[in-house]
């Protein structure tokens, strides 16, 4: 029996609705790359971490290069030197997994904190990996020749440069594991690597959108909308989700003062588990914390505990936070906490001493 034919009509219609459906799709689709790779540049950062990074560090190069050399423009190899002594001064540097390496890299790789926007090292139970994007004067043609020339491998289908830790160790000591394998996107100027070949690829997927990203989680959506009420950060450390309630937790203090601390916390009336954390540095040295919680109601009932543990007595401390930092604004926003941190003079806060566990303020 012959099957009864399709009008012609009917067929058109199909086709259209195909292709107009492929439209669709494919539109809602660059939307979300489009809205994931918004906001500021800590926002873009995360929003290029691989899924299931359980921390953040984020430095933004061109901020520290404006605060130390007066402008955010690239600057010659010959003064990244200069720029680190610096930026380390100032404490601007020590979110960055390539600061002590910053003078070998551009010499040798091209790239590093001389000629980057911003980088972010991001931790994850699988694996670390880095992603520097780079200023738009960047030529990555120029940077494929010095990888080549430095000795690695030319990427295969992976997009991965292979170099291994002999060669990275031959190239300079003070070059990270994690410069052991290298991949270019040239059409986002980001420069992604991994101490494995596995994660570098990755790592490369998820920051070019292949893949999903940190931001594609509710964790990490969560920590990136987070991170977008603390702009103009030239350093921070974000940890999405509840990560900060283990890494940062006042377990890791000596039970003397583990118990201490759980009294400090029942003082205060108690507190109640975070949803994410940011905390980061600006240029001018003010540090500015960011605490997400489950709703609004829940943030302004953690608003004043949460203030008092930051300018009380800490038992995990030698020098609690209050005596290096003083406390000039906190506030909610929604469903956050926001706290407004000024150094001390002539006391030496350093954003490191508040982004290592235990840490009583951010303690769950």
């Amino acid at each position: 029996m012959r099957l009864p034919s399709v009008p012609r009509s009917a067929s058109r219609r199909r086709v259209v609705l195909a292709a107009v459906l492929v439209v669709v799709v494919v539109v809602a689709g660059l939307l979300v790359v489009r809205e994931l790779r918004g906001g500021s540049d800590l926002q873009q950062a995360l929003a290029t971490a691989p899924a299931g990074t359980k921390r953040v560090a984020f430095t933004d190069w061109a901020a520290v290069r404006e605060r130390v050399a007066r402008s955010r423009a690239p600057i010659a190899a010959s003064r990244v030197d200069t720029l680190l002594e610096r930026g380390y001064d100032r404490d601007l540097t020590s979110s960055s997994s390539i600061a002590d390496s910053g003078s070998a890299l551009a010499t040798n790789l091209g790239f590093g904190p001389g000629n980057a926007d911003w980088e972010a090292y991001g931790i994850a139970p699988e694996g670390a990996a880095m992603v520097l994007r780079m200023d738009d004067s960047v030529d990555f043609d120029g940077l494929e020749d010095k990888l080549r020339s430095a000795g690695y491998d030319a990427p295969g289908d992976d997009g991965v440069w292979d170099g291994g830790a002999d060669l990275v160790s031959s190239i300079d000591p003070t070059i990270t594991p994690e410069l052991q394998y290298v991949a270019l996107d040239a059409g986002r100027h980001l420069v992604v690597s991994s101490d494995t070949a596995s994660y570098a690829a990755k790592a490369l997927r998820s920051a070019t959108g292949d893949a999903d990203s940190l931001a594609s989680s509710d964790a990490g959506s969560t920590a990136r909308a987070l991170a977008g009420r603390v702009e103009g950060l030239a350093s921070a450390v974000v940890w999405p989700g509840d990560y900060a309630c283990s890494d940062l937790s006042m377990s890791q203090a000596a039970p003397e003062d583990e118990r201490s601390a759980e009294d400090r916390v029942s003082d205060v009336g108690g507190v109640a588990p975070l949803d994410s954390l940011v905390i980061g540095e600006r240029a001018d040295g003010d540090v500015r914390v960011a605490m997400a919680f489950e709703s609004g109601d829940q943030a302004e009932e953690n608003l004043r505990p949460r203030a008092e543990l930051v300018v009380g007595e800490d038992p995990s401390r030698p020098q609690p936070v209050g005596e290096t930092y003083r406390l000039t604004r906190s506030r909610t926003d929604g469903d956050a906490v926001l706290l407004d941190l000024r150094p001390r003079p002539d006391v030496g806060a350093g954003l490191s001493g508040i982004t290592s566990g235990p840490v009583l303020f951010a303690t769950c």
